[in-house]
């Protein structure tokens, strides 16, 4: 696996414009998971250089709704597919994924769903996929 560090862009200088850290809240598509794209795309009209980007409490829930809930397997899915897409580019220097636990609740909602670990601390299926690329496996 490639690494995500800082160190492919070391020496290149950045001057974070205040701006950068806005996203309309209109835009009703803050999962997608290249958002931070519109970010870069600010900095680049206003003469910046193109950020990169740390992804911070970034995950796939198995819940959308408090009561609408997906399968595992859908999340690992997903989480496969983010971690590829974010090796792919360059301008993404990490990830910090949202929960690793999913802590007992009496009714399951978005942020806590995106656990890797089930209350119990057995797996999900993501967790899985989510070790290999942190262990840099192509097993």
């Amino acid at each position: 696996a490639m690494p995500m560090s800082a160190a492919a862009n070391a020496g290149a200088s950045l001057t974070p414009s205040p701006v950068i850290a806005t996203i309309a809240s209109d835009q009703h598509d803050d999962n997608r998971f290249d958002i931070y794209k519109d970010l870069q795309e600010i900095a680049l009209n206003h003469g910046d250089v193109k950020p990169k980007i740390m992804l911070t409490e970034w995950g796939y829930s198995t819940c959308e709704k408090q009561t609408q809930c997906f399968n595992p397997l859908v999340q690992a899915l997903y989480v496969a597919q983010g971690l590829n897409l974010a090796l792919a580019d360059p301008t993404i220097d990490g990830i910090v994924y949202v929960n690793i636990h999913t802590p007992v609740r009496a009714i399951p909602n978005f942020w806590d769903e995106t656990g890797l670990l089930e209350s119990d601390y057995s797996t999900k299926p993501a967790f899985t996929i989510f070790q290999k690329f942190a262990k840099g496996s192509h097993s």
